[in-house]
């Protein structure tokens, strides 16, 4: 029986499902500043996620690398939502007045107007659904959409989706979603 399992899982385990490990691995590593040794972390973490996940797999719901998809998606939203979730925020820190996440320096006078903008558009993301509010944290991190979508292992098409149910919630809020106010 434990032989059976194991040809399974070297089955399941294909060229495919290590490459987008691997891929994966490095993308979060990548956006997160990860050290050599936690993306090795990472890499088993996955390949671990997936051995458990094998027993779910049915061959008539999804086609195995769309399962493979479907398990990294979702392994590596968790993990970054809880990577986020564990960073310091400038924005709650009243010490950070003196410089912004690029370490640009700032006029003092400026600071609280800027501590009161990243507050805003906290609460903002505060009030998304937990996929959107990684996609907001993620574009913030990354700077622009096509570095952000990549990271997620999103299609721009999907991103795009997505960036325009996030700008519904700013426009309600008040915020101009064109930039422009």
């Amino acid at each position: 029986m434990e032989r059976a399992a194991s040809i399974q899982n070297d089955t399941y385990l294909d060229d495919f499902a290590l490459r987008r490990v691997s891929y994966r691995a490095k993308s979060l590593a990548d956006q997160l500043r990860l050290s050599a040794e936690d993306r090795e972390d990472l890499q088993q973490d996955m390949i671990v996620t997936l051995l458990e996940a094998a027993t779910a797999f049915d061959p008539a719901k999804a086609g195995h690398h769309t399962f493979i998809e479907r398990i990294l998606d979702r392994f590596s939203m968790r993990f970054l939502r809880d990577a986020v979730g564990r960073q310091e925020h400038a924005c709650w820190d009243p010490d950070a007045y003196d410089e912004l996440e690029d370490e640009e320096p700032i006029d003092r006078k400026a600071a609280p107007a800027i501590l009161e903008d990243r507050l805003d558009v906290r609460s903002v993301i505060d009030q998304m659904p937990a996929e959107l509010q990684l996609i907001a944290l993620t574009v913030m991190k990354c700077g622009n959409v096509p570095e952000a979508a990549e990271a997620l292992g999103m299609t721009q098409t999907g991103f795009q989706c997505q960036l325009e149910r996030m700008r519904e919630y700013f426009s309600k809020a008040g915020f101009d979603p064109f930039g422009q106010g």
